[in-house]
């Protein structure tokens, strides 16, 4: 089975609470999944500490790093590396 995992970096509180209350407990409907959703909050916070972090995961060379977290600023897609030298 497949497990999926996104990190959200809420700037306000107020999102985050909205969102959790949206998607916990949310049923993913395609492909006949029986899937439900669980929000909870990283162990790791803030958008720093989880570069740092993830920098010493394997995944991101593992495949040539086709597995690498996608990181979006302002709407716009950010290259990790770059994001991991800006707070390394």
């Amino acid at each position: 089975t497949n497990v999926g995992y996104a990190f959200i970096n809420f700037l306000d509180p107020v999102n985050m609470t909205r969102f959790s209350e949206h998607f916990e407990g949310y049923r993913f409907k395609k492909q006949n999944s029986q899937k439900v959703a669980t929000v909870n909050p990283a162990h790791v916070q803030g958008l720093s500490r989880n570069v740092q972090q993830l920098t010493k995961k394997a995944v991101l060379h593992f495949n040539k790093g086709e597995y690498k977290p996608v990181v979006f600023r302002d709407g716009l897609r950010v290259d990790f590396e770059d994001l991991a030298k800006e707070y390394s």
